[in-house]
């Protein structure tokens, strides 16, 4: 319950200024505008800030820990982001993956020594989000990169048999003694491609694409593609022939924000084998992207173009660095100091992943693939550096981006299986009063030393940011 704020000299100022950001955010010519990429920059910082505490408690904080020369791969990735950005912005999580989806592709003939066993670095990525967040223009990104890097990249939206393996078709007519009959082979594109992108990559992985796009062994052949290559044979025998193969594709998928149950959509094992960002954007973050697409747009024609050739360049420069990267086949040593912070860190997730309950049995299959995808950027990390042996720092680079992806990846989890328990009525209850909480919290600064907000100001902050009307709010 909320008692009336004391009407003091400060709090009137405050309140005051709390109606005039408000107004502002409705009426953009006000002399206090409130600038959405600087709100952009601030929760950045604070999520940073969120971040390295979090680390710390889990005995990681050494992560964090920055130096004031950049490594090898930190400065190549820092090329890639500034373009990658220009096409899909707000996405950083994302564009660290597929950077070394790529890179997985144009290491693919390398291999890490896990044990005696060797593995190959291919890193593939499933992105669930909200739609018009800029998952299609990092797709034209990641297109145009794969192929000035020679990478053959194939978008995929048919998972039949012939489509995936191939097929063997004989030719039509009579045949000749004197001319022997060949049969005409077609390749899948699971046998041609270095990077498969696929739309709707849930629907795929839940098996609900349907009719004649679709075969029924599409995931178990997508499932073994992406075994370490070498146990990852995939092929099917045919009338006239049989086709069998060792791909070697790296694989991205992309979504809308998916709010089933992965548990259920998929026991086979297919998410185990994908790095899994799922991310919810805002109303208030795609007022923040809008206000940024304004900021860039170029002032005139000429600044227009000078742009596009900064651009042009820039692209060329990094697929020149890439394109030096030796991908030579040969096998990375992981040094024991590396061996050993693998391990902790293997440790630490089998600890955290411990008191999950249910979604445990689900995720204690997921420690093997992410381990695999640790040694895999830290395969990227020695080799952009011109190293064969894998040390320490390339596992801590690695770790920075892995384990901070597979947390978020739990939190997906355990909402889903959480939410699945409710039905349509209490979901929209439970949804609503999050939002409600969520605007709440961002209230709090307005508190007086009590710490009592007024519930005036509540009201209009939940109705102005989700549109809705005084009578619904208070129902929930």
């Amino acid at each position: 319950m909320y008692r009336p704020i004391e009407w003091t000299e400060e709090n009137i100022r405050r309140i005051q200024k709390l109606q005039a950001r408000h107004e502002a955010i409705e009426h953009p010519d006000s002399r206090d505008y409130f600038d959405p990429v600087a709100y952009a920059r601030e929760k950045e910082k604070e999520q940073q800030e969120a971040r390295s505490a979090e680390l710390k408690i889990l005995g990681l904080e050494k992560l964090e820990k920055k130096t004031s020369e950049k490594t090898t791969i930190e400065k190549l990735y820092s090329m890639f982001r500034g373009l990658f950005s220009d096409k899909s912005w707000n996405n950083e999580s994302a564009s660290i993956v597929m950077f070394h989806t790529i890179l997985g592709a144009v290491l693919v003939d390398t291999r890490y020594l896990k044990g005696t066993n060797e593995v190959d670095p291919r890193v593939n990525f499933i992105w669930s989000q909200s739609s018009t967040s800029g998952k299609t223009q990092a797709r034209i990104f990641i297109r145009d990169i794969s192929k000035a890097l020679k990478l053959v990249f194939k978008e995929v939206s048919e998972f039949t048999d012939a489509a995936m393996i191939g097929k063997i078709d004989m030719p039509l007519g009579r045949p000749s003694s004197k001319k022997p009959v060949l049969p005409k082979i077609t390749k899948g594109f699971l046998y041609e491609a270095d990077i498969i992108y696929m739309d709707d990559a849930d629907d795929f992985i839940k098996g609900k694409i349907s009719g004649n796009q679709y075969s029924k062994m599409a995931r178990k052949h997508f499932r073994d593609a992406l075994n370490p290559i070498g146990n990852n044979t995939v092929g099917k025998d045919l009338r006239n022939g049989s086709i069998y193969f060792q791909p070697h594709c790296s694989v991205i998928g992309t979504s809308y924000y998916f709010d089933g149950n992965p548990m259920t959509s998929d026991r086979s094992g297919l998410w185990q084998r994908f790095v899994v960002y799922a991310r919810e954007i805002s109303t208030k973050e795609k007022k923040v992207n809008l206000a940024e697409l304004k900021r860039r747009q170029p002032k005139s024609r000429e600044a227009y173009l000078a742009l596009k050739k900064n651009r042009e360049d820039q692209f060329k420069k990094l697929v020149r660095i890439m394109n030096s990267i030796d991908r030579t086949p040969r096998v990375f040593f992981v040094e024991p100091d590396a061996v050993n912070y693998i391990y902790n860190i293997q440790l630490e997730i089998l600890d955290y992943i411990g008191n999950l309950g249910e979604t445990k049995q689900f995720l204690d299959d997921f420690l093997e693939r992410t381990t695999n995808n640790i040694h895999a950027i830290a395969l990227h990390s020695a080799a952009v550096d011109s190293r064969d042996s894998i040390n320490l720092s390339d596992a801590e680079y690695a770790v920075r981006i892995v384990y901070p992806m597979f947390r978020k990846a739990i939190t997906w989890f355990e909402g889903a299986r959480v939410m699945r328990t409710y039905n349509t009525e209490s979901k929209f209850q439970l949804r609503a009063r999050k939002a409600i909480h969520e605007v709440v919290d961002k209230c709090r600064k307005y508190a007086d030393d009590d710490g009592y907000i007024p519930k005036q100001l509540i009201l209009e902050k939940i109705m102005k940011t989700h549109n809705k009307s005084r009578d619904t709010v208070y129902k929930y």
